[in-house]
Order: C-alpha cells, then sequence, then structure tokens
C-alpha cells in the first residue's frame, strides 16, 4: 500500500464505500499498514478473500487425496487467522475442481467436511463468517460447485455445523452457469450472504 496512500488508503478514507474486500498481504509490515487502515474507516465491513489463496496454490477441498484436501484446508486455516488479524468479517472461498457426474456426490461430501472442519477452526477464534462462493462449472474455473442447486445442498450440510454459513454469488459467473440471475437468486434463498454484482449492459 505504501506509505498510506494508494487505491487501498483511498477506499478505507471514502465515506461513499461501507465494504472492502482483501485477500492476504505479501508480508508483515504491509498486513499492519492495511490492519491500521481499516481501523481507522470506523465500520467499514471487511471481507477477506481465500480463492486466490485457493487458487494460486492449486488447493482443493474436494479432493479424492486425503492429503491433499488436508493441505487444502491448512491453507484455508491459515487464512482464517490473517482475516481475524485484519479485522475481517467474513472470508470468502471455493470449492475444487469438478469431476465426474458419477463422483459428484462424494466430491460434495468431502467438500461438506473440510468446510464443516474450516467453520468449527474459525468459530474457535470468533464470529468470522464463511461464505462458499459459486463458480462456473465447466467454463472457465471449472469448479465442483458451479450451480446453486449444489452449492444449497452443500450449505445446508455445513449449517448443521454453523449456522452462519452462507454463499456468495456473482453475477458474472452465472451465464458460465446457464442460470439466470431470477433463477439462482430464488433457489439460493435463505443462504445468500453476499454477491458480486455490476450493471448490465445491452450490446
Amino acid at each position: 500500500m505504501g506509505e498510506g496512500t494508494g487505491h487501498g488508503a483511498d477506499i478505507a478514507g471514502d465515506e461513499f464505500f461501507d465494504g472492502i474486500e482483501i485477500t492476504s498481504a505479501p508480508d508483515e509490515e504491509t498486513a499492519k499498514e492495511a490492519r491500521a487502515l481499516l481501523v481507522e474507516s470506523e465500520g467499514m465491513v471487511v471481507c477477506f478473500g481465500a480463492q486466490p489463496i485457493l487458487l494460486g496454490k492449486k488447493a482443493n477441498l474436494n479432493s479424492f487425496d486425503a492429503l491433499e484436501r488436508l493441505a487444502a484446508i491448512e491453507l484455508v486455516k491459515s487464512g482464517v487467522n490473517a482475516a481475524y488479524a485484519l479485522g475481517a468479517q467474513k472470508l470468502g472461498l471455493l470449492s475444487g475442481p469438478a469431476v465426474e457426474p458419477r463422483l459428484q456426490d462424494e466430491a460434495a461430501g468431502l467438500l461438506v467436511e473440510s468446510l464443516q472442519e474450516i467453520v468449527r477452526y474459525a468459530n474457535q477464534q470468533g464470529d468470522l463468517q464463511v461464505t462458499l462462493e459459486l463458480f462456473d462449472h465447466a467454463t472457465d474455473k471449472r469448479c465442483l460447485v458451479g450451480s446453486t442447486r449444489l452449492a444449497v445442498e452443500v450449505a445446508k450440510e455445513v449449517r448443521k455445523v454453523d449456522q452462519n454459513f452462507g454463499l456468495m454469488v456473482d453475477l458474472s459467473h452465472l451465464p458460465m452457469q446457464g442460470e439466470s440471475p431470477a433463477k439462482a437468486l430464488s433457489t439460493m434463498r435463505g443462504y445468500l450472504t453476499h454477491a458480486h454484482h455490476g450493471q448490465l449492459c445491452h450490446l
């Protein structure tokens, strides 16, 4: 961020914004500077994105390999620690890669187990809300959770451990998911806790 300058400082100090999304800092000095800016912002909702951490390491929370899945869980736990250190109220993450249709139920079950362990860990430190973001199933990120139907099924199971667990929708992902905003929002009613949206343009 530099000496309190740059886009981060501008957003944190702008009364127009009441929320910001951040991810892990490259070093401890930057993390401390970010924490100070966020504290000064007074009331800004801070959301920590663990998606870049998982994608950067190609980590898989629904891996059939137990050691690989454990490594992904530990990676997110480190994100939970970073989120608390930065004073975040929410943490967003995503599922691992899509699998063959015949293996989807098994992979979803493993994802639920991973998420339940993560929310238990998060709850030990405070009230950080964990949120699963929906991505596409077959076009770009090719994630296991690429439909609102499956997302809700997963969320129902995770909420047996943590009632605050929720889902995140991104309107730019919906065309790749083959779903309309109306259908997606209706399906995930009661589970939606975070959204990414922008202005729709007609060419």
